[in-house]
Parts: C-alpha cells; sequence; structure tokens
C-alpha cells in the first residue's frame, strides 16, 4: 500500500522506489576515458545523494541497480508501495541502456491488472487509457555526454529537448497511468570542468520542488 503521512511541517511522506538504470558497456576503456559516467560512479553518487535527501526529509526509500538484477515480483511490490518513482539513467546512443528498456520489458508486461488492465480501447475506450491508478508519479534523471548547447536550433538535436529525445520513454509511463514531473538532466559529463558539487546542489533542489507538486 502507498505510505502517504504528513510530518510535523505538513509535507507529504511517502514511499519513494529509485531505478538506477546504469549498464557498463561493453567495451574496452582508455583510462583517459573512463569518468564517473562510464564507470557507472556518477550514477551511483547521484542515486546516494537522493536517497540521502529524501531519507533525511523522512521519505521510505527503495532502490534497484540493474547492474546487479532484479527480480520482477520484488520490483511489482515495490512500484505498487511507491508513490514516486525516479529513474536514474545514463544515455546510451540517444535512449537508456538495454538493461532499463528490459526493466519495462519484464515488468510492466507483468504489471498487468495491477498498473493497467488493458490498452484502453475496451467498451469504446481510447487507446492508452486502460491504466488503474492515476495517483503515481516519476521523475526522469539522465546524464548526457552531449553539451546543453547540442540542443539548440541548428545544432545536433536542432530544437529538441532532451525530454523529446525520450519521448518513447515518456510514453512507456504514460501507458501505466504514472504522471510526470520534471525530469532533471545533466549534460556535458566527461568535460574536466564539471562540477559535481554544483550537480549535487542542483539535484537536491530539484528533487526538494518536484516534491512540493505531489498531491495526496
Amino acid at each position: 500500500m502507498l505510505c502517504l503521512e504528513r510530518n510535523e511541517g505538513n509535507e507529504l511522506i511517502m514511499n519513494i522506489h529509485i531505478i538506477n538504470g546504469y549498464q557498463k558497456p561493453n567495451m574496452q576503456i582508455d583510462k583517459h576515458q573512463s569518468g564517473q559516467s562510464m564507470t557507472g560512479l556518477l550514477s551511483l553518487n547521484m542515486v546516494k545523494s537522493m536517497t540521502e535527501t529524501l531519507e533525511n526529509l523522512g521519505h521510505d526509500v527503495s532502490v534497484t541497480y540493474l547492474s546487479e538484477g532484479m527480480n520482477i515480483s520484488d520490483e511489482l511490490t515495490k512500484i505498487n508501495n511507491a508513490k514516486l518513482l525516479i529513474f536514474q539513467t545514463p544515455v546510451y546512443w540517444m535512449s537508456t541502456p538495454s538493461n532499463l528498456k528490459k526493466y519495462f520489458d519484464d515488468v510492466y508486461i507483468n504489471a498487468k491488472g495491477l498498473l493497467y488492465k488493458d490498452d484502453g480501447r475496451t467498451n469504446g475506450g481510447k487507446y492508452g487509457s486502460g491504466y488503474l491508478s492515476h495517483s503515481k508519479y516519476y521523475i526522469l534523471s539522465t546524464t548526457w555526454n552531449a553539451p546543453e548547447k547540442a540542443f539548440e536550433r541548428g545544432a545536433f538535436f536542432d530544437g529538441k529537448s532532451a525530454d523529446d529525445v525520450f519521448l518513447n520513454f515518456h510514453l512507456a509511463q504514460k501507458w501505466v497511468g504514472m504522471y510526470p514531473l520534471k525530469s532533471f538532466h545533466l549534460y556535458d559529463v566527461f568535460d574536466s570542468h564539471f562540477n559535481y558539487s554544483k550537480m549535487e546542489k542542483d539535484l537536491n533542489s530539484h528533487l526538494l520542488t518536484q516534491l512540493s507538486e505531489i498531491k495526496k
């Protein structure tokens, strides 16, 4: 069941499940190329920072590290109990690592009857409206090699946003009835001037802002 209480500051306390989608690339990496993101250290540290921030606020946080494997039944229970899901993932070839795609393939297909009943067209409904609840939220948090300027008009992504690139990801969450909170995108993570302390501050500030958007 969802854990929904309020603390002394009248803030909503809830179960939160974090999925770390990092997957080690199947390649040999030269020492000068192996930064935090490629080794998984950046994603790990971001998850640890989010977990600490959320637990300090009184939330009950569970974490799945897909690089260590996962149990479908356990994931269904964690998702069912959670009010908020956070997906932390590096960006591989303009998408998620294959293990996060497999997570949806394996877990969401088994969530029929829990998160959704069908494709929504039963009894004349609209396609994609078959979810059973619209009370869960999610945050997408990504790390990119691409600089933020690459998303400008005329640059590589030609005006498309990071969320535009992740349209398939967002549609998968919409299918199971989850409501999107604002994504957190971290750019140019291999740059030698990457500021970890600023990232951590920005990430935690983003979390606090988005938590205030969640309604009981």
